[in-house]
């Protein structure tokens, strides 16, 4: 439904977006367009100026059998300038997040088809990726945790529709919190600095397929070649060598933090904003293997791929068998 074909056909566009019965007149009104000669396929709308100060509201108005409505399309939804997109098949792609930051990306990179997803950062799986199939497509996070946490998805969503290649900026940390593109540059940074961003931006791999969603094959081959020669795994957290603890009181999300990070180094998917390389996972539950499983388990449900981790079916003591170890658990994964 890349060209959304069935919104368009559900009522005709009208000649401009009506005044919200509760917030008021629009501020900003952002147009989905179709590929078919850019034909709006429903609207955005931004809320702020009959609002207390500091507050905004986003709506969409789309169309339906019974006419236009304060209401979101249906899943899949279109992405954000796919007329754009259409245009320009050879440019390489840029993601962000919101429509505000798509277009100031646009004016920033002119070189780039900007683009984003409808209904913010954690909508991003209702939308329709498949305009992105054989594209170069790189995601660009909002400053903060829940803006990193939608660009590694949009890049995990970007690599399943068949991109092929995806990356992901890794904005300073110490930018301001929240910062996106449509905002003023941070002191001292040029355009230039983006740009730099932008070309060193860390390239994602693709989240190994299963058959299923717990499938845990062996690995021994993969744990004796464990990418040794690379700089990190995650920067500036975990590097080969390393002996890292995951240190905290009880309750305070050990194990929810744990299978997280082990899917985003399998993955290679930036955690928590820093860069990762992807590498095999042997993740060894000493405790607990049962509610492990249900919480990959989860993950997967969550991110609709499998986990790309193998989970070893009995503990080892590293101290007494060392690698050995490691790869007969290795070769027991189930």
């Amino acid at each position: 439904m890349a060209d959304g074909s069935m919104h368009a056909s559900l009522a005709a566009p009208p000649p401009e977006v009506p005044r919200h019965p509760r917030l008021g007149r629009a501020s900003r009104v952002w147009t989905y367009r179709g590929t078919e000669g850019g034909e709006p396929l429903f609207y955005v709308a931004r809320f702020e100026a009959d609002l207390p100060a500091g507050r905004k509201e986003v709506l969409p108005y789309s169309p339906g059998p019974d006419g236009w409505r304060w209401r979101a399309p249906p899943p899949p939804r279109p992405l954000y300038g796919l007329d754009r997109l259409a245009a320009r098949p050879d440019a390489p792609v840029l993601v962000v997040e919101g429509e505000k930051c798509a277009d100031a990306a646009g004016a920033l990179f002119p070189d780039y088809a900007a683009t984003t997803w409808p209904g913010g950062a954690q909508a991003a799986a209702k939308a329709d990726w498949t305009p992105l199939r054989g594209r170069h497509v790189t995601c660009w996070p909002d400053n903060d945790v829940p803006g990193r946490a939608a660009a590694a998805e949009a890049a995990k969503l970007a690599l399943t529709a068949g991109a092929a290649r995806v990356a992901v900026v890794n904005v300073p940390a110490h930018w301001p919190p929240a910062w996106d593109l449509a905002e003023a540059l941070p002191e001292g940074v040029t355009l230039d600095t983006l740009r730099a961003l932008l070309e060193t931006a860390e390239p994602v791999g693709a989240v190994r397929a299963a058959r299923d969603p717990l499938d845990c094959r062996p690995i021994a081959e993969g744990v004796g070649a464990l990418a040794l020669d690379t700089p990190y795994f995650v920067k500036g957290l975990l590097h080969p060598g390393d002996l890292a603890l995951l240190v905290g009181p009880p309750g305070c999300g050990k194990t929810t933090v744990a299978p997280d990070l082990a899917w985003h180094v399998a993955a290679g998917l930036p955690f928590l904003g820093r860069r990762a390389r992807p590498a095999p996972v042997l993740y060894v539950p000493l405790e607990g293997r049962n509610g492990l499983m249900r919480r990959f388990a989860a993950l997967a449900r969550e991110r609709g791929a499998p986990p790309p981790v193998f989970v070893a079916t009995r503990p080892i003591n590293l101290l007494a068998d060392g690698a050995e170890a490691v790869s007969r658990a290795a070769e027991a994964c189930g």
